[in-house]
Order: C-alpha cells, then structure tokens, then sequence
C-alpha cells in the first residue's frame, strides 16, 4: 500500500500510496476535506477538497504540498508540546496517482451525502493518520510480539513509486517552512517506513533499526539511506543529528505508524497498529468536539458562551432543528456534575459534537437513526437483567457518562512538563478606543431579548495534564479580546499575502537550565492557536477486558465502570490544522450573523 521513497538533500519524495487491493471505508468528510479509513491498517487517510469543474494547475499542487508540509510542521512544532506527545500523532506526508484519485471520487458517489457532492476530491497529495477509533498495539494485545500491517503491496517491484515528471516541481521546492525543517521532515518520513527502531539510550548513541521479520516476504527492499550531496549517509546518524533541534526531532514526536512503548530500561518504537485484535470485545470510540470552553473577560457580553449564542445561526440558517442543550462551560468547568450533564447533552442532542463508533463503523452521530439505549446496552450493560427499562436507560447514561469523563481527566502525559508561555505585550494597553467589530446598537437590542437563564461561567481547576486541561490552557491564549484581534488584523495584516507566514514566524521554545521550555507568542499568535484548539476533536477508544493484572496495561490507561467492570482506553486528538490568519475576518463576519440571528430569532418569540 505504500512505498517509501527517500529523496536528495534539496527535496522529500513522498511515499506513494495505493489503495488497490485494499479494503477501505468511507469515513466522513467536512468542509475542507473527506477522510477514508483503513480498518485492517488502523489507518485513516486524509484528502483535501475543492470545487468541482476547474482542473488543477500545478501551481495549485504546489501549494497544496506546501500546506501539508506546514500542517505537518505546524503538528511538530507547536501542538504536540502544547497539548503533549501522549496525545497526538502527526500525520505522514504521501501521494496518489491521479488516476486513482478519479477512481476513488467515482467510487465515492454513493456513499458521501448529496449535499457535499459539489466539491470532489482532485489532489494528488494526502496526509495519513493513526485511526483514534482503535487502540494502539501495545492496549490492544497481550504480550504479542511486534507486528505490522501490511504496507506495501505485495508484487513491491511492481508498484514502487518512481518519481514522475509531473512531480517534479511539487518534490522540489523551496519554501521557508519546508527549509527550517529539512532534516526532521526526511526523518519523519524515514521512521514512518516498515522499520523496528530500537535505542537503548535518551541520546541515541546507539540507534540501529531492526527488519521485521513477520512482513519481511512482502518487503523487497530495505534502503535506510537519505542522500545528500556529500554523498550517502546512514539514518543513525542523521536522526543523531536530528535529535538536537528542540522541536523539530522525529524521534520526540514520531509518525503515525510508529509508537514508543518501554520494556525495561530499553525503549522501543515500534509499529503503532496490529493486524491481529483481542476478539473478546468490540472497540468503541467517541469523538468529541468540545468547543470554546474559555472566553475572554472582555468578551463575555451576553448571558450566552458562543457555542450557545451560534445555536441560534444555526437555527436561523436550518443546519439544526433545535437548539442543543450542550454547553461547552459545562464540559470544561472542573464540576463533575456539570461535566456529566454535558456529555449526557451530547447524547441527546449531538449535533457535529458527539459522534460513536463500533470497531471503527460510525453507529451513532447525528445523521444516524440508531438507538442510543441499545447501542449504551451493547457496549456497557452489566450482567444483570431484571432491572426495569426507564431506571436501566438512567443507569447506562449516566455509566456512559462517568466513564467519558473518567478518561478526559486522565492524566496520559507521565507528567511530561508542558511549554510555560511568557507574557507578551498587552495591545489593549497602548490604545484607549479599540474599534468594536460588532455594531453597538445590534448588541444592545440581543441582550434585552436574551432568555434570562445564563450559562454558567463558574470553573475549577481540571486535573494536571488531563486532555481537557491542556486543551483548555491553549485555548486561554486568547485574553485581548476579539476587538482587540481584529484591530491589530487590520493594521498589520490584512494585506498580508501569506495565509501561513506566522506558522515560521512562531519562534522555537528556548529551554534554560533552571526552567522547562517556554514558548513567546504575540497576540495575533495567541489567537490563532487557541482558535485551532476550539475546533480540535477528542477520540476515546475502548475496549472491556477481562481482569486487567493479566493484560500487562498501563494502569493510566485503565479505568472501571460504575459496575466495576475494566476497561482499556486511550486519547487521541485531530483537526489541529493551523487557522490562517484571514480567519480573523471571517470571524468578525461570522459573529455579526450570530448576532443578527439572535436579534430575528428573539423579536419573532417575544411577539409571539
């Protein structure tokens, strides 16, 4: 299925991916991109859409390459310090034939939604991620040695990816983002091929890889060199080399195909998916998009957070039929009560918040007719039967409950120090009248009509590095306010002609000896990062076990239900794509609509 093919000093070429011979499922799509899963890899592949009719010209590929690469910098650089390596695995780099990229949009007809059908899928350049809706391999078996999912075809000879001339321009490229991260990117690239790393120390003095000898009929050949221009040199070196950039080492953060486990005091990456799966129970995943769970001082205006305030765009425009009773203050107040009655929310209104798979099948979402007391009844049910239907539906919800908040205030991380951030300039400081975005008028008119019940802006602290907790801290980057953003937005960077300059202009975290590192952000920075932490998701796969003394689990991915029963789980974050920086205006647009929403939406109600 791919083919790793390792380019000069001055460019990547990709891995070339196939999904020939392979079995693959639709598994959703947004705005932006569509997303297919590979179940038996335990892998999902990511592709970018765009309007239908107009081909695209190699300058749009091209910059289409860039992004990736900036969104796989982007990953590396800035997010999984900020939220922790525990949680996130960067995406690997990788392209398709065009032609069967057209197979594959013509194959996907039936399958998407008739709404998203005006934009298709026409880039040949894809990004692939581990799939949160299963366990990685080291909770999924029991003291199974290593093995990996087959990767490449298996008439390798055949299929191995050549550079093309139409690749030419798009796999050597100068671009500052690509430039400043040269190495790691090649590195990156290198540990996600079918390689077993071992190294026995921090410093990797001795680094040597290992051939896996489960696949090795399938894998013909094994080239672990990266060319420059003084000729070969071999990957320990290289990655040697590597591991002295602060941010920007493979080995911290590796690929999606890869994963870091200990036996011992020797530490082990090793291939990040099984092929083989304990077939006692089914696998079940939730996804959850939080939300804005932090709101500036200076920006709380209404009664109403703004998820609750862009319910009624939402009604206005009939993307929803009603308003959902989730609040996102609720999720991230610290209140085990409230957290519960949030995610309980959730399953009653789960609009794009709230979604449920079953070994990777999307069985519960917002566009699905299953029923959530019967799939809560598969997964969670205990052994007794007698108890009557309405408290038993009670009991499962609020098990569900416990359980979804058990494991978002886990702290996965093994106290992995998080980045400080130092305090920058205040710009609100400086200047006495910061133009407001939204018309005054129009504010004033919402909060005489706004229901007098308010959400509740009350919060304690969340666990130590629990995902909510580092989730919520990225998000509390943002402290000017958004009138403050957009002022600045339109004196320094309206005309600005990169989308992205900020993602190389974000400086690398220093470290001292007396400190842990610490990132300097300004504040259009800020913004943007807490904007990419609002949209985030947050996958949690589980899995019941039998007694967990005989699975050799970490006991920090271990939790019991409300009847004692064991589970297995891990967190995985997506969706952290850099914001560009024209969002800002997007979103002063955006909050003017919800405002004019809510102005109609209420003056009906009162006179009614």
């Amino acid at each position: 299925m791919l083919d790793a093919v390792v380019g000069s000093s001055d460019s990547v070429t990709l891995h070339r991916l196939t999904l020939r011979g392979k079995k693959w499922k639709y598994r959703g799509e947004g705005n932006a991109n569509l997303v297919i899963a590979l179940p038996s890899d335990r892998l999902i592949i990511r592709m970018r859409k765009r309007e239908k009719g107009a081909p695209v010209t190699a300058e749009e590929e091209l910059a289409e390459l860039k992004k990736m690469w900036r969104e796989v910098v982007f990953c590396c650089k800035m997010m999984i310090p900020l939220l922790g390596r525990a949680y996130i695995q960067p995406p690997v780099p990788a392209y398709m034939d065009k032609s069967e990229i057209k197979e594959l949009e013509e194959a996907l007809v039936s399958q998407r939604p008739a709404s998203r059908h005006h934009k298709g899928i026409k880039f040949s350049h894809v990004t692939i991620y581990p799939d949160y809706a299963f366990l990685p391999i080291f909770l999924s078996e029991r003291n199974q040695a290593v093995t990996y999912p087959k990767l490449i075809s298996e008439n390798l000879h055949d299929n191995m990816a050549k550079p093309r001339s139409e690749y030419s321009r798009s796999t050597s490229f100068h671009d500052p983002v690509f430039d400043e991260n040269k190495e790691a990117v090649k590195t990156l690239l290198k540990i996600s091929s079918l390689y077993t790393l071992h190294f026995d120390s921090p410093n990797c003095d001795n680094l040597d890889f290992v051939e896996n000898t489960n696949d090795s009929s399938q894998i013909s050949s094994r080239s672990i060199s990266i060319n420059s221009r003084g000729g070969g040199s071999n990957a320990s070196s290289i990655i040697h080399n590597t591991m002295k950039q602060d941010y920007s080492s493979s080995l911290d953060y590796p690929s999606p195909l890869s994963t870091f486990v200990k036996q011992g005091s020797r530490r082990i990456y090793c291939s990040q998916f099984s092929s083989k799966r304990s077939m006692d129970f089914s696998t079940y995943c939730v996804e959850v998009k939080p939300k804005q769970g932090w709101i500036p001082m200076i920006d709380r205006r209404f009664t109403k957070c703004a998820f609750c305030l862009n319910q009624y765009l939402k009604v206005f425009n009939g993307s929803v039929k009603m308003h959902s009773n989730y609040c996102p203050l609720d999720l991230f107040s610290g209140n085990r009560s409230r957290m519960k009655s949030a995610v309980k929310a959730l399953l009653i209104t789960p609009q794009n918040n709230l979604k449920i798979f079953k070994d990777g099948q999307l069985i519960y979402g917002d566009e699905t007719k299953t029923d959530i007391i019967e799939i809560l009844k598969s997964w969670l049910d205990s052994p007794v039967d007698f108890i009557e239907q309405d408290v038993d539906s009670h009991r499962l919800k609020e098990k569900f409950s416990c359980l979804i908040i058990d494991a978002l205030t886990r702290d996965l991380t093994m106290n992995e120090n998080c980045p400080k951030v130092i305090e920058d300039e205040d710009p609100t400081e400086s200047k006495e009248n910061i133009p407001e975005r939204i018309p005054p008028n129009l504010i004033a008119a919402v909060k005489e009509l706004l229901p007098k019940e308010a959400c509740d802006w009350s919060a304690k602290d969340l666990p130590s590095n629990c995902i909510l907790k580092r989730i919520l801290d990225v998000q509390k980057l943002e402290k000017y306010g958004a009138d403050a953003i957009y002022d600045i937005y339109r004196r320094s960077y309206e005309n600005e002609s990169d989308d992205y300059a900020y993602v190389r202009s974000i400086p690398a975290p220093t470290e001292s000896r007396s400190s842990s590192k610490s990132f300097s952000f300004n504040p259009v920075q800020r913004y943007l990062l807490a904007t990419t932490a609002k949209d985030c998701s947050i996958l949690i796969s589980f899995q019941r076990l039998h007694e967990p003394s005989k699975e050799r689990i970490p006991s920090c991915h271990l939790l019991r239900d409300l009847d004692n029963e064991p589970h297995v789980f891990n967190v995985g974050v997506s969706d952290l794509d850099p914001k560009p920086v024209s969002c800002i205006e997007k979103h002063k647009k955006r909050d003017c609509d919800v405002i004019s929403a809510c102005l109609k939406l209420l003056s009906v109600s009162a006179n009614s």
